[in-house]
This record gives C-alpha cells, structure tokens and sequence, in this order.
C-alpha cells in the first residue's frame, strides 16, 4: 500500500475506503468529491495493480502511471472482445505501454487473489491453532469490518469474564493501520457513558497484531435495533448522548 500511495495517492486513498473501511462506491465519491464512475474506475485499475505487484514487485514510473491508469481503465469498462481494437488505437506504436496495460488486464482479472492474501486474515495462523489471542479464548466471531474482526472471548484468571475482542487484521501492522486502531482503543478507554462499552484491556500477540478487550454486551447489533421504528428514536438520543 506504501508504494501504491507514493505512486498514486487518490488510487490508494479509495483503495483504504473501499477495501479496509468497508464503503460503498457512492460513499467514497462522497468523502473523496469525486464521481462514483472515476471511483469504479479508480478502483479497477488499483485492483489490478496491486494484483500485479504481489507477482512481480515492480513499481512503474509515476510519470507513465496516470496515462497507464486511464487506459486500463477505459478498457475494463469494455467488452473483453472490444479491448484488442482499443488498445491497438489508444497504445498506438507504443510497445511497452501496451505491455504494461495488458499485464495490468491480466492481473486484474486475477483479482480475486486479493482476498487470499495473508494481511487480509483476521487472526492469525497461531491464534487459530491455540483458539488464543493473549490471555483470551476465542469463543466465536462476532462481526466483521474493513480493518478488523470482533470476537467473543472468555477469561479465566484472575476472575472468568465474557469479553468483546477486537483485534485488527493479521499483517495490517503499517503504521497509518496501528495509529487508527490505536486512536480508537484510546477514545474508547477514556469514554465513560451507560450506552459506550468499556475498555478492560489491550495489548498484542507475540506476533505483533494489537488487540483490546471489551464490554461484551449481549443482544442484536444496534443498526438492528434502529431498525425498529418505535425504538429508534430512544436508541439514536441514548448513543448521541453517550458520544
């Protein structure tokens, strides 16, 4: 993500929205101003690119990359059938621009590759053999976001208690990842309201991935609750209150 930041800064800016903040097209036009179709396409030709540098490692000339971009672009918007023709008018006699967009294509269509990778596994290979993170036991997934994954865990020394743990994803360890998650841990640890779960506990696996442990409160997801039209305006006053 470093590289595709240097190289591309609203590439990689769209890329942190949709892919680690969970957004929807729309959303992220509206946080960016820009359109939705410059989003999709952002986003195609980021996918494609990052697909790419997890094969070859490379990173292209940011002075080539915007001209690449928009071609890559222009041509997922097309018909597999139609890109050839394209290409041979928008790459005219430019050999190694049309190479470069082509293996673009193909990493792109290999995309799906993104959702193997290790940094996109929540917990970690170790936690999953030992059903641990610290002094925790994994109980069961409670929910998951863009940057982590909510578990139910119990403690058994010095006194058993249910907890809420939330634990950032296994190999998001940059250092704009761990500022966030760290920022939220600390907002949350200072906040001292009936509606606002507690903070008990943080810490980090002996494979660096952070953690905190909370309040577990047990009932629907509140987004649920809401949902219900009697008790939604009770619930919003309650929350808003709290924040």
């Amino acid at each position: 993500m470093s590289d595709l930041a240097r190289l591309d800064d609203q590439q990689s800016r769209i890329v942190e929205l949709r892919f680690f903040g969970g957004l929807a097209t729309e959303e992220i036009a509206q946080a960016l101003d820009i359109s939705a179709s410059t989003v999709r396409r952002e986003w195609n030709a980021a996918k494609a690119w990052l697909t790419r540098q997890m094969k070859r490692g490379t990173v292209e000339s940011p002075e080539r990359w915007p001209r690449i971009k928009e071609i890559v672009g222009a041509a997922l918007e097309r018909e597999p059938s139609e890109r050839g023709a394209f290409l041979d008018q928008a790459c005219s006699n430019d050999g190694p621009l049309r190479a470069e967009v082509e293996s673009l294509l193909a990493a792109h269509a290999d995309a799906g590759v993104l959702s193997r990778l290790a940094w996109t596994t929540t917990v970690s290979e170790a936690a999953r053999q030992t059903g641990t993170i610290g002094p925790y036991r994994l109980i069961e997934e409670l929910g998951v976001g863009g940057m982590g994954q909510v578990w139910l865990a119990e403690k058994t020394e010095p006194v058993r208690r249910r907890i809420a743990l939330k634990l950032i994803k296994a190999g998001m360890y940059d250092a704009a990842t761990l500022q966030r998650f760290q920022a939220e841990r600390q907002s949350l640890a200072i906040m001292e309201h009936p509606a606002i779960a507690k903070v008990f506990d943080a810490g980090a696996t002996p494979h660096g991935q952070p953690y905190f442990a909370m309040e577990y409160v047990d009932g629907p997801p509140i987004t649920t609750y809401c949902d219900q039209e009697t008790k939604h305006p009770r619930a919003a006053s309650v929350v808003c209150s709290g924040v």
